[in-house]
């Protein structure tokens, strides 16, 4: 799941470029908003830390961390520099994991219930 070509079954289709060593791609994350990254530190099956800048956003990091043991893969996710943000990214990345788990166990959601599935934890988060 973690292979560029598997990102379209849950985090967004890469539209250009690479994600590799020093490479640059561009996620497109449904109806053209899209978002332009450039990989800062990659360990094949590890380590992915890449920048993160949509248009109308400043940039930032994601970082995702694999660990193995005992036959299991935990997923530690890190999005730092999102200030005031974090609240509209809490739901973005709960439904990508979402969708990640779900491509993981075999059964993966449609692409076009994403934004569906994000107002409905949007408003379960509001909620409580």
């Amino acid at each position: 799941m973690t292979a560029p070509s598997n990102f379209g079954r849950w985090l967004g289709e890469v539209v250009t470029g690479e994600v590799s060593p020093g490479g640059s791609f561009t996620i497109d994350h449904g109806e053209g908003y899209r978002c332009e990254s450039t990989v800062l530190e990659y360990a094949s099956r590890q380590l992915l830390r890449y920048s993160w800048k949509f248009s109308d956003e400043p940039r930032t990091e994601v970082c995702w961390a694999l660990s193995h043991e005992d036959g299991a893969t935990s997923i530690h996710l890190t999005h730092t520099g999102l200030g005031d943000m974090v609240t509209s990214y809490r739901d973005g990345w709960t439904t990508h994991l979402m969708f990640l788990e779900a491509a993981v166990i075999g059964t993966p959601l449609p692409t076009t219930f994403f934004w569906q599935i994000h107002a409905t934890i949007e408003r379960l988060n509001d909620t409580y």
